[in-house]
């Protein structure tokens, strides 16, 4: 589990938001209840995947450019 091996994990690891997300969809499946820090994870999510999308964005609008 990350949440109770923080110190073993790579600084690398923690740029990864499988990190954050592992944990807390791991509880809920196997045992139902909301991980107490699951709006925090939910939050670290949700920021990669805008971060995702904006790049992607980006990436794709200097692409279509070059096409011209």
């Amino acid at each position: 589990m990350v949440r109770n091996n923080e110190s073993n994990v790579p600084w690398f690891s923690w740029l990864l938001p499988n990190t954050y997300a592992v944990d807390a969809l791991r509880d809920f499946i196997l045992f139902h209840p909301i991980a107490p820090d699951w709006l925090g994870s939910l939050a670290l999510v949700a920021l990669f995947a805008g971060l995702a999308v904006i790049g992607g964005l980006g990436f794709t609008a200097r692409e279509l450019q070059r096409a011209r």
